[in-house]
Formats: structure tokens, sequence, C-alpha cells
């Protein structure tokens, strides 16, 4: 039986019925409150004065009102007949690709009727009846004046937003459907957990000024295959995304190479979307610099949430680190005493660093951290948000000739990778690096992103 969740709605979806008189139910989620499928193929309802404790309910055909007889052995034969949509739950298996099920007949042995189980509603109203549950999703506008596009967004689910009853062991069923009802949108898994909370990301197409919009979630196939829509999620703009949340640090975009533990090895810590890289005591992670070089020639962007809990080794815990020296010729963004973000690019004639203000990024505490900055043919400053809000920077010193090439350097989170002296102590999640400058309003919806703020989530829905 399938176990009907604690957003169940009262106004159902109702498959079409030859018997008009009668609804055929094939679980117990079907009959709404209190209500049970009986092995006859019809609902019934506690009620006190019947022997089983148990009445039908108005639509059993001509079981209607009769309680339910505890010593009956009554039988529900399900066949297949061809044509149409069908329902989730009857008929052959989800096809692999996506396609519906034919409809079935149902016959009651008890009574002797028939009734079609079958009729899906048009995909207008359900995207596709192979999925049993969906939840309405109310994304927040931007508040740019000219929308966001091609935007992950990340999921936050637990017990209390979907039913784990119904999804594949891995989510894989789970789609977004876009406002129109009709349009999946790329689709990634980060954290997978029915005993407790799971990250799923999305993209939007774009994310309009003034008006939320709404997409759907569907879920409710649990032989359904993946999505195989993981990299969409991040759009050409993006040179890498780490999540962090496990061993080997695979990298999402498919642009460059998962990260590896080096050092003393590093640890998981809890983070913003579940699980965070914990590079404490001497440890980091390494990666392949390839297809990450010259970041910021033009123009380039780093996102990471960070919740140190000092400021590292040597008063200088690394974020992130492309060098060979502490005095880099690539760059990196660290954690400096007083609670203070760090960010240093190497020069030809002089170091340029720059740092935010005292007390900007708290110990013990989330913050979102993102790094704007532009070599080119003229130097100038970076720009650094934590939490969204732009920072008035100091300038310890000034940079003096080219940038150096930083080609073939090699690339850390959360240490110096040569020497293992820059730990940073904390937990490090979601570190992004991406050409161009994203925008403040793109910065200040990721900030919201990670707080689970842009999301509203409605009831669950079940197909009947």
């Amino acid at each position: 039986m399938v176990r009907a969740a604690t957003g169940l709605i009262g106004m159902a979806m109702v498959v079409a019925c030859s018997n008009a008189d009668a609804f055929v139910c094939i679980a117990d989620g079907q009959c709404g409150v209190d209500g049970a499928c009986e092995a006859s193929g019809y609902c019934s309802f506690p009620d006190p004065d019947c022997t089983s404790g148990r009445r039908y309910g108005a639509l059993a055909g001509s079981l209607s009102g009769a309680c339910v007889d505890p010593g009956a052995e009554t039988e529900q034969v399900t066949t297949t007949t061809t044509g149409g949509r069908g329902s989730t739950g009857t008929g052959p298996p989800p096809d692999p690709d996506g396609g519906s099920s034919a409809p079935t007949t149902t016959t009651n042995t008890t009574d002797g009727t028939t009734t079609e189980v079958g009729g899906c509603p048009p995909s207008t109203e359900w995207w596709d009846c192979d999925w049993s549950g969906r939840i309405a999703l109310e994304v927040a506008p931007t508040t740019s004046p000219r929308p966001l596009l091609q935007v992950p967004i990340a999921l936050f689910l637990d017990a209390s937003r979907i039913d784990y009853g119904l999804t594949g062991p891995d989510g894989q069923d789970l789609r977004v459907i876009a406002s129109d009802g009709l349009t999946e949108l790329p689709i990634e898994i980060e954290r997978w957990d029915e005993d407790g909370s799971s990250v799923v990301w999305f993209a939007m197409e774009s994310v309009e000024p003034v008006d939320p919009m709404t997409v759907w979630l569907y879920f409710g196939s649990p032989g359904a295959r993946s999505a195989g829509t993981s990299a969409q999620v991040w759009d050409d703009n993006y040179r890498a995304v780490w999540h962090l949340h496990q061993s080997g640090f695979p990298e999402s975009t498919g642009n460059a190479s998962s990260c590896s533990p080096a050092g003393k090895g590093i640890n998981a810590g809890p983070g913003v979307f579940g699980v965070g890289l914990m590079p404490s005591f001497g440890g980091w992670a390494t990666c392949d610099p390839m297809g990450l070089e010259a970041l910021f020639f033009q123009s380039g962007t780093v996102t990471v949430w960070i919740n140190p809990t000092d400021e590292g080794g040597n008063s200088a815990g690394r974020i992130i680190d492309k060098s060979t020296s502490t005095s880099p010729e690539g760059y990196n963004i660290a954690v400096n005493e007083n609670e203070r973000i760090h960010f240093a690019r190497g020069h030809e004639m002089a170091l340029g660093r720059w740092r935010t203000p005292n007390g900007s990024v708290p110990y013990g505490q989330w913050s979102h951290l993102a790094v704007r900055f532009t070599e080119g043919n003229a130097v100038v400053e970076p720009d650094i948000f934590v939490n969204g809000a732009s920072q008035t920077l100091v300038v310890a010193s000034a940079p003096l000739g080219a940038a150096i090439n930083e080609d073939g350097l090699p690339l850390a989170i959360g240490n110096f990778a040569p020497d293992g002296t820059r730990t940073f102590n904390g937990v490090i999640d979601e570190l992004r690096l991406s050409n161009g400058f994203r925008s403040t309003s793109w910065i200040q919806y990721q900030d919201a992103v990670g707080r689970d703020a842009v999301i509203s989530y409605g009831e669950i829905e079940y197909l009947r």
C-alpha cells in the first residue's frame, strides 16, 4: 500500500470511471483521511456500528453504505487494456524514457462490476501520470529590475515537505517542471537521505522581477531513471562547482576535475547544504588546475559558504589557494585575524592585497562570500560581498606591474598546498568559480538560496 502523507489535500484529481457511482482505489492514500482501500477495490471508513469497525463509502458501487465483512474473501483482479494514458501504480512499469502506462480495468469479484482505472488528466493538468505526487514550488522574484537567467536553486527536502514513501531509493524519479506545466528543468541531486534531509538543485531559465513564479516538483515513479541533467544546472560561465559533500569531491559542471584529500586528510562537517569540507589539522583538498587557468584575466567570480572557528593557520586560513608561494604568484582567499577576509593576487612588481573590515565574517557562523576581480590591462580593486552586502575594502598593498601568469599553479581548498601551514579551521561548503562578473543581484539571490529563503513549498498533491 502507498502510505499517505501529512500534506494530503482534500480535493484530489479523480480518475474517470465507467461506473459513474463507483470509485476504484488501489492504495489507502486515495481514500482520504482515515480511509482504507479494501481488497474489493473500494474505500471504507471507520464506523463503530460495524463488526469490522469499517463501512464502505458512498462511491463503493453496490457495496455503498455496507459494512466491510471481516470474513469475506474478496479479490481484486487487474488486467491491462490498450490505448490511452494510464494512471500511476497501475498497468505496466513506467517507461524509462518518461512515457505513460496504459489504462487498466479492475474487476471486483464481490459484485462482479468492472471499472476502468485510467483516463489520465491532460498533461496541462498533470505533467505525466507515471508520477503519482507533486509539490508546487513558488520561486521568489529577484530585486533586480532585469531577470536573472539560468539560476541554480536548492531544494531542502525532508519528510515534512516530500513523501519519501513514494520516491525512488536515490530520488532518481524527481523531476522539476517549469511553470508551463510541460518543460523539464535541469536537476542535480546533491544529497539524498530518506531518513533525514536531502538537497536537490534545479535551474530556473529565468527569475523575474516583481512577481513570483510557480514550478512543480514531481515524484512517485520509483522505476524511473535519473533525469541525467546534472551538468545542465550550471550555466556555461561556471568553470567549476564543488559541493564538497562527499569523498573525492566530485565537480558538477564537467569542466574541471574532482578534488582529492591531501596532507593529513580532511573531515566532513555540517554544511549549509548538508555536508561540507572540514580541513582542520593540516589537511586540505588538492584539485587538478586544468581548465581553471586565468580565472581573473578578463574577469572572474568566486563564491563560497564558510563557517570559520578562528583565523586559521598562521592567522591566514586559506579558503582557496592557487600558488606555490605564500606571497602568491596566483591568488588566494583567506580568513585573517579580527574576523575579516583577505584577498591577494600576484603581480610582477608588487603583490595586490585587500581586506574586509574587522568583524565582517564572525567566527562560528555561516557566511556567504563572493569575490569579483578583473585583471586585463588595467588593475582595479576587487569587489567582496559578505552575506550579499558589498564590503568597504582596506588596501593592504597596491598591486604593481602585470599580473603573473598562473598557468600550471596548484589549486588547493582549505590550505596552502606546498606545506599545509595555512589550514582553514572550520567548514567550507559550495565553492564555485565563474567567468565574468556575477551581478550584485545574482550574488544576493544565491545568498538567499543558501538560507532556504527563495522557495515556498506547497502541500503534497496526489494523482487519483
